[in-house]
């Protein structure tokens, strides 16, 4: 299946295309060409996005089906993590404590506010109304542990009592 197209006039690096792949683009970004979200549900026609007005035209008969790519509008950051120790995300609320570290890793963590558009893992929720996605890039191994920062206000009471809905997925 394909969730998404985007076609660009000039180059991305590879961190660009990493931390942009789980986040819904505005349509207007700097070179973007074309940008079709196929999220018309049916039909042959699929709209451009950018606003460049390149309809799409699906040819064999597509079949629509949900994205099974977790997609939403947040903000995503990039660390190269090559020893143990505490590793911070700015602007995803997110810490890593890497306790066992077999090589240098890029990790990519992508934070969405509110729930993603496509499928989510079974049991899957949004906490204090956001979805995180870490991605590693890489062939070392690491051991970690997460960690949270919330501010005041963020938890709500049925978040506080409901730990059970707090799940990591791989």
């Amino acid at each position: 299946t394909i969730d998404e197209v985007r076609v660009w006039n000039i180059a991305r690096t590879q961190q660009q295309i990493q931390e942009n792949m789980h986040l819904r683009l505005s349509g207007t970004e700097t070179g973007l060409a074309g940008y079709w979200r196929f999220d018309e549900g049916s039909g042959s026609n699929t709209t451009d996005a950018s606003g460049n007005g390149n309809t799409g035209t699906l040819v064999g008969g597509p079949a629509w089906v949900t994205a099974t790519e977790p997609l939403g509008v947040g903000t995503s950051t990039t660390q190269t993590v090559g020893s143990t120790g505490t590793v911070t995300f700015p602007g995803a609320d997110l810490s890593i404590d890497v306790t066992v570290n077999l090589g240098t890793d890029d990790l990519v963590v992508t934070r969405i506010n509110g729930s993603p558009a496509g499928s989510q893992p079974s049991g899957g929720t949004t906490i204090g109304g956001k979805y995180w996605i870490i991605e590693k890039y890489g062939t070392g191994g690491l051991t970690v542990n997460l960690s949270h920062t919330f501010g005041a206000g963020v938890l709500t009471p049925d978040d506080s009592l409901n730990s059970a809905g707090v799940k990591m997925f791989r």
